[in-house]
């Protein structure tokens, strides 16, 4: 999974998320201060949303 996230980053690219409650986000990534937790910036809804790494069931790239 930090692979994955680490390459969209690296990139510029977005991710897919789907969260351990079956939720999908989709968005530009980036790393907080604390790699604990990723930082999912959505344009459609205006908003960034800071997700905890043990919350994420899979990552799309």
């Amino acid at each position: 999974m930090y692979t994955y996230i680490n390459k969209a980053i690296q990139a510029c690219k977005p991710l897919s998320l789907l969260l351990d409650d079956g939720s999908k986000l989709s968005g530009m990534p980036s790393w907080g201060m604390d790699s604990k937790w990723l930082k999912l910036s959505i344009v459609e809804l205006e908003a960034t949303l800071w997700i905890s790494l043990n919350d994420i069931k899979h990552v799309t790239t």
